[in-house]
C-alpha cells in the first residue's frame, strides 16, 4: 500500500490558541517498505499516524492511499479500510477489558464471525509473542508489556496491507522488542505489507529503512538509513 501526503497540515484549538501540530508536510511512503518515524515528544509524529490511519482528518492538504484521496471516502468505506486493510499497534493498547487475550486478538474479526481457524491463528499468534500461558486472561490481569503483545497479535492476524505503530516496543524488554520488530519484517518481506512506525528507540533501525525525521510538526531529515541523510 502507497502513502502520499501532500502538503498536510493539521491545526488543534487549545482555549483560544490554535496549535498547529503537523506543519505543510510532504512525503512519500512506498508500498512494501519499512517506515521509520522519529523526532522528540510534541513533534507530531503520533498525528501523522493518526491522519494517515483515517483515524483523523488533515486541516488542509491531501492523504492519498493508493493514489485516492482519503478526504473523498464515506465514512463506511473508512471503517472498512481500517477493519480490514491496517494492523493499528497503539501506544494504549485499545483493549477491551470485558474480552480475554485470545478474543481481544479476534475483536475485528467479530463483526462478520470467529471461524475455529480464526481463533486458532488468534492463539498461534499469542504464542509466537510468548502470551501461550495468557490466553484466557483479561486485560486487567495481563502487565503493561503483555497488552502490548497481545495488541500486536491483533494487528498481525489480519495480515494487513497497512501496519500503523505507535511505539510498539516502548512497554516490552529488549529482548521481546526485537522479538516482535522481528514479526513486522517477516510481515513486510513476506506479505509486502508497509508498514510504519513511530519511534523513540533508534536501535531498531536497520540498513535500508526508510526514516522520517520530524520537528515541531515538519520534516527535517528523510533519507534511507545508511545513506547519506537528506535535508527538506
Amino acid at each position: 500500500m502507497q502513502v502520499q501526503l501532500e502538503h498536510i497540515t493539521k491545526r488543534h484549538r487549545s482555549g483560544d490558541e490554535e496549535l498547529t501540530v503537523v506543519d505543510d508536510l510532504t512525503c512519500d511512503i512506498q508500498e512494501g517498505s519499512f517506515t521509520f518515524i522519529i523526532g522528540p515528544s510534541g513533534s507530531g509524529k503520533s498525528s501523522l499516524l493518526y491522519l494517515i490511519g483515517a483515524l483523523d482528518l488533515p486541516s488542509q492538504g491531501r492523504v492519498l492511499i493508493d493514489g485516492e484521496d482519503l478526504s473523498t471516502w464515506s465514512s463506511t468505506r473508512k471503517n472498512k479500510f481500517r477493519r480490514e486493510e491496517i494492523g493499528f499497534i497503539f501506544q494504549s493498547f485499545n483493549l477491551l477489558k470485558q474480552l480475554t487475550a485470545v478474543d481481544n486478538v479476534l475483536v475485528s474479526e467479530m463483526p462478520v464471525g470467529v471461524s475455529g481457524e480464526d481463533r486458532q491463528r488468534a492463539v498461534d499468534y499469542l504464542k509466537q509473542v510468548g502470551l501461550g500461558h495468557r490466553l484466557g486472561h483479561y486485560p486487567s490481569q495481563l502487565s503493561g508489556g503483555e497488552q502490548q503483545r497481545v495488541a500486536i497479535a491483533r494487528a498481525l492476524l489480519k495480515e494487513p496491507s497497512l501496519v500503523l505503530a505507535d511505539e510498539p516496543t516502548g512497554e516490552l524488554d529488549s529482548k521481546t522488542g526485537a522479538i516482535v520488530m522481528g514479526y513486522l519484517r517477516d510481515l513486510q518481506k513476506q506479505k509486502q505489507t508497509t508498514v510504519i512506525i513511530v519511534t523513540h528507540d533508534h536501535s531498531h533501525l536497520r540498513p535500508g529503512d526508510h526514516i522520517i525525521e520530524l520537528h515541531d510538526g515538519k520534516i527535517v531529515k528523510q533519507y534511507v538509513k545508511d545513506a547519506t541523510p537528506t535535508h527538506v
